[in-house]
């Protein structure tokens, strides 16, 4: 059943807006407002709604909507669901009864992150430091996955140069940290620095998305990026960020807040995989 997918790439309370109109639909006698609805035709669209209605994520539809678009067919909900949503609008920390879990913040085929890391790198992209798995309007297509197309900086700059914005992240060997960085660049073999205002880097210390840490660029933005046809990728003057071969590297805080302070400047770190993603906004 198309409701029991976790990766339903549709805004829940479209989701919600979509069953009702089909639940209304298969009663004709209804009247068009729900205010005018008799206690019978109440009755008659929870039953038809009762199995379906535990399968929507709750917890991801803002209260302002649901007020909105939900409130008024409280009557076709069982109480204890209708209650514990409620409850959970009033004290987030009460959570929605459901062995669902959150629909995918958005699909992503990565060896390396989950969904929830990726929706976390969406909102940052969007503009938000916070440690946010809410939906966004981003895809992310693969371009380069070092296993597969090999530890090559040639092959990093045939598969991703002139595709626009781009992430990057990385998986060490010797630890479970994740490092990683955006483009809102085009990468290219060119040589030169690129400026940007908008470039970060970021890091995950174990596996979960609320490890996460962002560094926006705050000083030498001219620095931002550099292109080098035998260079991997390479962030801030010194640099930052920089990818030779199998190797990931960061020399100095140059261009960027000094995240990675967990490892030591100035030493190679072996890497286990990397991935770039290009960045699609949504229609």
């Amino acid at each position: 059943m198309l409701l029991k997918r976790d990766d339903l790439d549709i805004e829940e309370i479209k989701i919600w807006e979509y069953l009702i109109d089909w639940g209304t639909a298969q009663h004709t006698s209804l009247k068009k407002e729900v205010s005018k609805w008799s206690r019978e035709d109440f009755i008659a669209v929870a039953a038809t709604l009762e199995p379906l209605l535990p399968l929507i994520r709750w917890g991801e539809i803002k209260s302002s909507d649901f007020q909105h678009k939900v409130f008024s067919y409280k009557r076709v909900f069982p109480e204890p669901l209708f209650d514990n949503i409620i409850e959970h609008y009033l004290n987030s920390s009460i959570p929605i009864q459901s062995t669902l879990k959150a629909r995918s913040a958005i699909a992503i085929k990565s060896t390396i992150i989950d969904e929830k890391i990726a929706a976390v790198i969406g909102n940052w992209i969007a503009g938000t430091n916070l440690i946010s798995e809410q939906k966004h309007s981003y895809k992310f297509e693969n371009l380069f996955r070092a296993s597969r197309d090999g530890f090559n900086d040639g092959t990093f700059h045939s598969r991703c140069d002139n595709k626009g914005p781009t992430f990057t992240i990385v998986k060490l060997s010797s630890n479970n940290i994740i490092v990683g960085a955006y483009n809102p660049l085009n990468w290219t073999s060119n040589s030169g620095y690129q400026s940007s205002i908008s470039t970060f880097i970021f890091q995950f210390s174990d596996s979960s998305s609320q490890s996460g840490q962002i560094g926006r660029i705050t000083t030498y933005y001219q620095h931002a990026v550099y292109n080098y046809s035998s260079y991997g990728l390479t962030f801030g003057g010194g640099h930052d960020f920089y990818i030779n071969g199998t190797y990931w590297q960061q020399s100095t805080a140059y261009s960027y807040p000094d995240i990675f302070s967990s490892l030591s400047k100035g030493n190679s770190y072996q890497m286990q995989e990397y991935e770039v993603f290009r960045i699609v906004t949504k229609n």
